[in-house]
């Protein structure tokens, strides 16, 4: 088992969800025993143009929590730059999602493995 297998080994983990992993609803589920919480996925485009949306959606809580964003897009350079966006406050680790089947994700390319 390496570290990271270690680190997270046992921990109970929010999915990110559309319309659901809001911060109030982040904030619950931190005080009824998730260990980590995540984001709704976001647009790796919305997020380098600093869109409203996106904003709203990266928002994290003022107290320490183990959280991750989740982030997608279809341009290798786009994702690497919203990658390192959330700077403060920031996640805990980022995922990105490239294998979304909805119509308005896959029509953006984010369909497409690495």
């Amino acid at each position: 088992m390496n570290e990271f297998q270690k680190q997270f080994s046992g921990k109970i983990l929010l999915a990110p969800m559309e319309d659901v992993t809001e911060p109030p609803f982040r904030l619950i589920c931190r005080r009824l025993g998730a260990d980590i919480v995540y984001t709704e996925f976001i647009s790796a485009e919305g997020l380098i143009r600093d869109a409203r949306k996106a904003r709203e959606i990266i928002f994290f809580m003022k107290r320490k929590d183990l959280a991750a964003v989740e982030i997608f897009g279809g341009n290798d350079e786009v994702l690497v730059q919203a990658a390192k966006y959330p700077k403060k406050p920031g996640p805990d680790f980022i995922d990105t999602n490239r294998g979304c089947w909805v119509k308005d994700v896959a029509m953006r390319g984010a369909e497409r493995d690495f």
